[in-house]
């Protein structure tokens, strides 16, 4: 991303649980702060009211299925 300001890249990992988004999602609305997050399949499917705001947000990415260790 060619620029000449100073810039930061937010992002957020969700594959455990649902636990912080809500908030997160708040702050990042207040401050008009983009961010993009990447959840697992298995995050998806088990949070997909989470993972719709979560799209309607910011971006997202793949991170795995289920994150294997």
């Amino acid at each position: 991303m060619p620029t000449s300001r100073k810039v930061v890249a937010l992002t957020f990992d969700a594959g455990a649980n649902g636990d912080g988004v809500n908030a997160i999602l708040a702050l990042l609305a207040n401050q008009k702060v983009a961010a993009s997050f990447f959840l697992t399949g298995h995050f998806a499917t088990s949070f997909p009211t989470l993972a719709r705001q979560m799209a309607a947000t910011g971006r997202l990415g793949d991170h795995t299925a289920d994150h294997p260790r």
